[in-house]
């Protein structure tokens, strides 16, 4: 009896559920059929579509029939990117309840694409989850007028896009024809079909576009592209062809057979690709031509490629395996060079080349291992016999960091002595973006470099030079050059602030008169600025015995500079000439590095050069059109041997040629005049000279004889 009850009771609710669905329903479909009612739907749609970066607007929607939208518009912070305006779809409403979508005709009067969205519209978030799709048909696709603005892809253009669709569980078939309104001779087509049963796929792609055209311009050619690519057959051999040309870039042949199955899937490729007059831009091979070939297969638990490329630069081998279940890629390849002419300078010469790698990736880490081993190579007629390096890089998954190993050696007996063999090592690391030199060493016989730093917006770095008996010039060196360098990157800024110091340390070799002039150990430091407008280097210091103070402002957009500098000199003593201590230099500089003006002043306590005695003098001189043409005016005022001596100059520099258009020395009762020109080459002067003494005893005191006497 309870039972009985419970079954009553049960066939009520069911009853009753079954009343308010079928009244929910009825509601709904009046609600849908009146104004009202659908603005309510289109504003929870927008409501819910809604975020701080995307927004969805629908009006005047009707579904009747024929289902209309009178316009709908996708929006982001920026403003609308995609407008739609006229959208009409007939439907049949009896395959909806059988699970199908079917459409008598989908047209859009009106689609404009105004620009690009933002980057971070919600609509392209790789997260979402994948969808069902039922069977689909369409019987008529016209989507009338398609504006592609110009700030979406760089050039207006008007398009028209008929076709048709349908998808079932026994065959999938479709048709596409995109039209250009104002360049009809523009045309792209698709037509295909797919039996499942049968397993037949039959594809037929093609396009045209004369020059000037839209994707001409978004690739950045000059030319006529074409595009046809043909494949009908079974899935179990499946032949496929494309011809691809790209204006003046390349120009592309390929021919596969696709093997799909149930057990494996293989792909097998090859075909040609050769370049055009902008291919060869990019990549100025000897032979236009590069061949290619490939094969692939697809089983469950791995997956197996091999490829070969072919130029009369280089052939590249590849083979890599693919394992499901580990999750891991090994890859490895061989590069064998041959001609290398048109890549490389005119002054190098390329012998013969070997690249072997390895590349494997897991779930944990990447790591890229590689060997180079070189030979027969000339460099600006200097010969490298051989070179090997090996080099290593590991990037873990679990952050950002990185490390990178490399090392190599290398035979060069053209380089000199103590040079003709070389090694090296460099070990790197990383994280975000900071760049560690934990050591890196290069080192001959005579010579070696050490260096560590850190390179971020942080920057930092230390590097040695050592050189023990380096010959130069028949000149033998020794010592240590030891550099600091501490700076900071302001990236909002575009400004790298920083600091250099150099310090010398036993340096042997160099010619007297610039051991006294520089002095060891030498000491360098320096203060810099760096901007994309300008370069200031401040506080700039040379020690010891010379003491150079500096300050310099470069403007790399015109290659401008101003710069002033002042020098106090040491005591130098190289016989014949005796400089006594406070020699004093100050000078400015401006303009450009082709043509700048210089203006010194200069003071110097004394000079000795054997019987001749420089007392205190005082100089300056301006040079302009420095340095190509100078042009120089220079006065002095100092005493020899006791007699007064003034010196007025004017000259101009071309070529070899020292022009002098006013040079006049005056002594007590005594004048000298020069004009001519005085050549570089041989010292030899051809001009006017004048000379008057109304007493000759003074140019005797400077020359050490009893002279007297006028002369004119």
């Amino acid at each position: 009896m309870k039972l009985f009850g419970l079954k009553s009771l049960f066939k009520k609710f069911l009853l009753t559920l079954a009343i308010i669905m079928v009244l929910g329903l009825v509601s709904s479909v009046f609600i849908l059929g009146t104004k009202t009612g659908r603005d309510h739907l289109l504003n929870l749609v927008g409501r819910i579509s809604a975020s701080e970066n995307f927004s969805l607007d629908l009006h005047n929607l009707d579904l009747g029939k024929t289902w209309s939208l009178e316009y709908l518009t996708l929006n982001d912070a920026q403003g609308t990117w995609l407008e739609l305006r006229q959208v009409h779809l007939t439907p049949r409403f009896l395959p909806l309840l059988r699970g199908r979508i079917h459409f008598d005709q989908v047209g859009i009067k009106h689609i404009a694409l105004h620009r690009l969205p933002g980057s971070d519209n919600p609509t392209s978030s790789s997260s979402s989850p994948a969808l069902y799709l039922p069977p689909v048909t369409i019987l008529h696709l016209d989507l009338q007028h398609i504006v592609l603005n110009e700030a979406a892809l760089g050039q207006r253009a008007e398009l028209g896009i008929q076709g048709n669709l349908s998808m079932d569980t026994s065959m999938a078939q479709g048709a596409l024809d995109v039209v250009h309104f104002h360049r009809p001779q523009d045309h792209l087509t698709l037509r295909g079909n797919f039996h499942p049963k049968k397993q037949q796929l039959k594809l037929d792609l093609k396009g045209h576009e004369d020059p000037g055209g839209l994707i001409a311009h978004i690739m950045g050619l000059d030319g006529e592209l074409n595009i046809n690519l043909q494949g009908h057959g079974p899935l179990t051999a499946w032949p496929v062809t494309l011809d691809l040309g790209l204006a003046d870039l390349a120009e592309a042949k390929a021919r596969g057979t696709l093997h799909l199955d149930t057990r494996s899937q293989q792909i097998e490729i090859q075909g040609n690709i050769k370049l055009g007059k902008i291919g060869l831009g990019y990549l100025p091979l000897p032979d236009p031509e590069i061949y290619f070939s490939g094969h692939g297969s697809m089983f469950t638990d791995k997956i197996l490629a091999q490829a070969q490329i072919k130029t009369a630069a280089v052939m590249l081998d590849v083979n890599a395996t693919w394992t499901q279940a580990t999750q891991n890629l090994q890859a490895f390849f061989q590069a064998r060079s041959g001609d290398l002419s048109t890549l490389l300078p005119p002054e190098i010469v390329a012998g013969v080349t070997t690249i072997n790698g390895k590349i494997f990736l897991d779930a944990h880490q990447a790591e890229i291992v590689s060997k180079v081993l070189a030979s027969d190579w000339m460099i600006q007629d200097m010969s490298l016999e051989t070179l090997e390096a090996q080099a290593r890089i590991v990037k873990p998954f679990k952050d950002s960091s990185w490390q990178s190993q490399l090392a190599f050696s290398t035979i060069g007996p053209d380089l000199g002595q103590g040079l003709g063999q070389w090694n090296g090592t460099l070990d790197m690391g990383g994280h975000d973006d900071v760049v560690h030199v934990h050591q890196g060493l290069i080192e001959s016989e005579a010579l070696s470099l050490n260096m560590t730093g850190s390179f971020g917006q942080a920057l930092e770095s230390t590097a040695t030079l050592m050189a023990q008996n380096l010959k130069i010039n028949d000149q033998i060196y020794s010592g240590q050059v030891r550099s600091q360098f501490k700076g900071h990157v302001y990236l909002q800024e575009q400004t790298l602030d920083g600091q250099l110091q150099v310090q010398t340390k036993d340096i042997t070799g160099l010619p007297p008169a610039v051991e006294q002039i520089l002095g060891s150990p030498l000491a360098l430091s320096s203060k810099f600025q760096v901007t994309p407008e300008l370069i200031t280097i401040h506080d700039f210091t040379l020690e010891p015995n010379l003491s150079l103070k500096a300050h310099a402002e470069i403007k790399p957009q015109d290659q401008s500079f101003a710069a002033k500098f002042s020098a106090t000199m040491p005591k130098i003593d190289i016989e014949p000439a005796h400089l006594a201590a406070g020699t004093t230099l100050e000078g400015e500089a401006q303009g450009s590095f082709s043509s700048f003006d210089l203006d010194l002043k200069g003071q110097l306590p004394g000079l000795k050069v054997q019987n001749f005695h420089l007392g205190p003098t005082t100089l300056t001189t301006t040079i302009k059109d420095l340095p190509s043409s100078p042009q120089s005016a220079l006065a002095m005022q100092t005493s020899i041997n006791q007699e007064p001596l003034s010196l007025d100059l004017a000259a101009k520099t071309q070529k070899n040629t020292l022009t002098l258009s006013k040079a006049r020395a005056t002594l007590p009762q005594a004048v000298l005049d020069l004009e001519g020109n005085l050549s570089l080459d041989n010292f030899l002067f051809n001009g006017q000279s004048r000379f008057t003494s109304s007493d000759l005893a003074s140019l005797g005191h400077i020359v050490s004889l009893p002279l007297s006497g006028s002369l004119s």
